[in-house]
């Protein structure tokens, strides 16, 4: 994912600077010297930023700022949320203070595989990030299962080659 800050070329001039895949989208905002981008997918993505955050935006060239981004899971409307924050010294003093200028919701429809080796990636990928949700389902099913086995064997195969089996008598009031 790419994302760009011009500010001297018009929305139209920076549409066409974008070589990314996709719709392009432009938009006006307040910018200071400095600015952080920001990429967030929440736990459906992995999201790597292919170099800083935080960058000074240049009045010649665009300020651009790269993303990988990996989908985790597939399916449709998952969001990526992109922030800028311009940076500004407050009183001319060394502190900073960040003002949130610009936020965008992208809608993101992530295919399903169509590959054999796709679909393996997706299964080792659901594998890894839900690894408790198998615990939480084998242990109780193959309990389950050994408790069902002990009860359906033979009092003979219970107690053992040596022994007997016992007779036992009970009453309870109806």
């Amino acid at each position: 994912m790419e994302a760009k800050i011009s500010t001297y070329l018009s929305k139209q001039e920076i549409k066409t600077t974008i070589k990314e895949p996709g719709s392009v989208k432009v938009a006006e905002l307040q910018v200071s010297d400095r600015v952080v981008a920001t990429l967030h997918g929440g736990s459906s993505f992995d999201i790597s930023p292919a170099g800083p955050r935080e960058q000074w935006v240049s009045n010649a060239d665009p300020t651009v700022w790269t993303w990988d981004v990996t989908p985790k899971i597939a399916g449709d409307n998952q969001v990526l949320i992109l922030s800028f924050d311009a940076i500004i010294n407050v009183n001319n003093k060394d502190g900073k203070r960040t003002v949130n200028t610009f936020t965008r919701r992208i809608n993101v429809d992530v295919g399903w595989p169509t590959t054999v080796c796709e679909w393996l990636d997706l299964i080792k990928k659901t594998g890894e990030n839900s690894s408790w949700i198998w615990a939480s389902i084998l242990i109780p099913v193959v309990g389950g299962a050994w408790a069902w086995i002990k009860r359906r064997r033979k009092p003979s195969e219970v107690l053992g080659s040596g022994a007997a089996p016992r007779s036992g008598a009970f009453s309870a009031d109806e």
